[in-house]
C-alpha cells in the first residue's frame, strides 16, 4: 500500500497530464479540424472556409479562432476538462473506485485500502494506512481518527452490463454540458446573468473549500463535477468579457474614423 502523499500525487498528477496532453494535442491541431470539432460538440458553426484563421459563432458571438494561442486556449481547455471527467468517472466506476468515509462505518470489500485522519483540518496528512476487512468497522476502537478515505481496485468484479452502464453515465455527463454550456452562455449575455454566474461561480468554490476542510461526506466524483461546472462558467466568464472588450475597441474605432471626418 502506498505512502498517502505518493497516492495522491499519482492520482492528481495523471488527472492534471490527461488535461495538459489534451490540451497539447489539440492546440497542435489544424485551425480548422479545431474548429470543427469545437462544433461537433456544442454545436457553435463555422462561419468562413479558411484553413489559418476561422470565425466561430458562439450563440450569435463570434470569435476568432487561428494558430495564435489566446485564441485557442479557452476552447482547448473547456474540451480537455471535459475529456478528463469523463476518462476519471469512467476509472472512477470501473477501474478505481474512493470513497470518503467516517470512522463509525463498516469496511466495504469493493475499497479495503484506508488513510485514516487525525482531525478536519489534517486532509492533507495521514497518520495511519490500513487494509480494512470487509464487515469491520474501518477504524478499531484503539485507533482515534475523525475521517477515513478508502480506495480499491474493482476491474475484476465489472461485467459487461457494468461497463456499459458507466459508459451511458459518461455519455450523460457529455450530453448535459453539451446542452447547458450554450444555455449558461446565453444566459451571460445579460447584465444580471453575469452577475449570477460570478456569484454561482464563487459559491461553488467556497462550497468546495468548505467541504474539504470539514470533510462532507460526498464523493469524489461530485467534487470532479463540482470542478468541471466551475471551470465551464469561469471560461464563458472569460469569453462573455473578450466580447465586450471586442466590442469597446470595435467603437472605439468606429468613433475615431467618425471623427476624422
Amino acid at each position: 500500500m502506498l505512502p498517502f502523499g505518493i497516492w495522491l500525487t499519482i492520482v492528481l498528477g495523471l488527472q492534471y497530464s490527461l488535461i495538459f496532453i489534451c490540451c497539447a494535442v489539440l492546440l497542435k491541431l489544424p485551425t480548422k479540424r479545431f474548429a470543427q470539432l469545437f462544433d461537433s460538440l456544442f454545436g457553435f458553426k463555422i462561419q468562413n472556409d479558411d484553413d489559418h484563421i476561422i470565425i466561430i459563432n458562439v450563440c450569435g458571438d463570434n470569435f476568432e479562432l487561428s494558430k495564435k494561442l489566446t485564441s485557442r486556449i479557452p476552447f482547448a481547455l473547456v474540451l480537455s476538462m471535459c475529456l478528463m471527467v469523463i476518462v476519471v468517472v469512467f476509472i472512477d466506476g470501473c477501474i478505481l473506485s474512493m470513497r470518503f468515509m467516517y470512522s463509525n462505518e463498516l469496511c466495504s470489500e469493493n475499497t479495503p485500502y484506508c488513510y485514516l485522519f487525525k482531525t478536519r483540518l489534517s486532509w492533507y496528512h495521514s497518520f495511519h494506512n490500513l487494509v480494512c476487512q470487509p464487515n469491520e468497522s474501518v477504524v478499531s476502537s484503539n485507533i482515534s481518527a475523525d475521517h477515513v478515505l478508502c480506495y480499491g481496485f474493482i476491474v475484476s468484479n465489472q461485467t459487461t452490463i457494468d461497463i456499459i452502464n458507466q459508459l451511458g453515465i459518461c455519455s450523460g455527463i457529455l450530453a448535459i454540458v453539451e446542452t447547458a454550456y450554450p444555455l449558461t452562455y446565453r444566459f451571460g449575455h445579460h447584465p444580471i446573468g453575469m452577475i449570477c454566474l460570478v456569484c454561482l461561480n464563487c459559491g461553488i468554490l467556497i462550497a468546495e473549500v468548505i467541504f474539504t476542510i470539514i470533510h462532507f461526506q460526498i464523493s469524489y466524483m461530485t467534487f470532479i463535477l463540482m470542478n468541471l461546472m466551475a471551470f465551464l462558467i469561469t471560461t464563458i466568464i472569460y469569453l462573455q468579457y473578450k466580447k465586450r472588450k471586442m466590442r469597446k475597441s470595435r467603437l472605439l474605432i468606429s468613433t475615431l474614423n467618425l471623427n476624422q471626418f
